[in-house]
């Protein structure tokens, strides 16, 4: 049974509802070009957290996307590596409106970002909130991945909480990934 209320809650059946949930976003961020409106809904802002076994309440009303990012940022770092050292190119798998490409444009600041979701929602976001060029957005789904997508050789990839969305179908996508 718990097999099955994971899967009505992932994997490809979802594909419409994230469409529309990213679409939804992203035309109340164009409306009001507040950060705030790209952060899916659930991400619920002022809920308590647990902290040393503890429910607290975090006075930062972004302290998960706040905490999310400190993460990332850390991870990154820590790949230790020197400016002559940075990927060309960075692959974001599942980019959703662009939470983690923000950190990953500010760790790797000489790479290309390739932003990868099968949302065309998530592609009109890249062009939207990073316009510089360093952003390409590319439609990627990671159900039935695109062996045409090539990841050269020492880029590097990145993957933030999209796989659980595939739930028991990430097969593909891993057999993807370990190809190149």
């Amino acid at each position: 049974q718990r097999r099955t209320k994971t899967a009505e809650k992932v994997g490809a059946q979802k594909q419409e509802i994230w469409e529309s949930h990213w679409s939804d976003r992203l035309a109340a961020f164009l409306n009001s070009r507040d950060f705030r409106d790209l952060l899916p809904l659930y991400l619920r802002t002022m809920e308590p957290v647990r902290l040393n076994r503890r429910f607290v309440q975090p006075e930062c009303e972004l302290f998960e996307v706040n905490v999310a990012s400190a993460f990332r940022r850390r991870l990154f770092w820590s790949l230790n590596l020197n400016a002559d050292a940075w990927p060309k190119d960075v692959f974001e798998f599942g980019c959703g409106l662009g939470l983690a490409t923000r950190d990953i444009l500010a760790e790797f600041p000489w790479s290309r970002v390739w932003a990868l979701d099968i949302s065309e929602a998530s592609q009109r976001a890249a062009a939207e909130i990073f316009p510089s060029g360093r952003v390409a957005a590319v439609r990627f789904d990671m159900l039935n991945p695109d062996y045409n997508v090539e990841i050269p050789r020492g880029s590097v990839v990145v993957t933030c909480h999209a796989v659980e969305q595939l739930g028991d179908e990430f097969g593909p996508f891993l057999e993807y990934l370990t190809s190149h």
